[in-house]
């Protein structure tokens, strides 16, 4: 019972009311939105177009105001945008300097954007030229010709489980430029790029966790000083545990 409940404290919370669960943080399981700065039925098929770009924009600065360094997009070259469909992650990047459009997946069956994506890559492409023209922004025109790119990366894979680790690394490492030298750090699917996946995934969960976002931030110090205080032969058992509970998810 108590590894019940324990599975289920909640170790992550927002200001805003989102939360997870230590089961959910210790797996990184896809599907589980810590926060999504965007509603999804903003980008789909039937819904208000003048309604959705000023929506859209408005999430935008909403979430640049919250950081202090961010007035406007003047000096962005690059902007990101997490895409979350069902239980998949992918990265839509838009290159504002050089007008280009790229769709940056772990997936390597994900080939064919029409069958794969569906609409979506269209859509933010399209609310995101727009409210580029609401803010009057010259690159809006050169970006409005650009067609998505699908980036055919070595290291993509078969993995269906940690598309979210993909895409927080796609994010962390790609910048533009000459796309031929771009290499996040994965080796090509097998063994090693397993162990890399779990490095990032504890590195990933740790600054989440440990971030002033969090607002169970303490309750996470205190769990991680009360693991420091077991024996190495428990801090084990504990690991070996919680890797267990992991495997079982999928």
């Amino acid at each position: 019972m108590d590894e019940l409940m324990s599975s289920w404290d909640i170790l992550f919370k927002a200001k805003d009311g989102h939360e997870c669960s230590r089961l959910i943080m210790s797996t990184m399981r896809g599907g589980s939105v810590v926060h999504c700065s965007v509603p999804r039925d903003i980008f789909e098929e039937g819904s208000k177009e003048d309604t959705n770009i000023r929506q859209f924009w408005n999430n935008v600065c909403s979430f640049m105001e919250k950081d202090g360094d961010i007035d406007d997009l003047i000096n962005f070259e690059l902007v990101f945008f997490p895409i979350v469909n069902g239980c998949h992650y992918y990265v839509i990047c838009f290159d504002l300097q050089k007008g280009s459009f790229h769709i940056l997946d772990n997936n390597v069956t994900n080939k064919a954007s029409s069958t794969n994506y569906g609409i979506v890559p269209y859509n933010v492409h399209k609310v995101f030229v727009e409210a580029l023209k609401i803010i009057k922004d010259e690159r809006a025109n050169k970006l409005l010709k650009a067609k998505q790119k699908i980036q055919k990366m070595s290291w993509r894979t078969s993995n269906q489980v940690d598309c979210g680790i993909f895409a927080m690394r796609h994010m962390e490492t790609f910048m533009g430029g000459n796309l031929l030298k771009w290499h996040c750090g994965f080796d090509q699917e097998g063994d090693k790029q397993k162990l890399q996946i779990e490095y990032l995934r504890i590195k990933y969960v740790s600054e989440i966790l440990l971030s002033n976002v969090n607002c169970n931030k303490q309750f996470v110090t205190a769990e991680v000083e009360k693991f420091e205080l077991h024996s190495s032969e428990k801090q084990l058992e504990l690991l070996l545990a919680a890797k267990m509970m992991k495997d079982k998810c999928f």
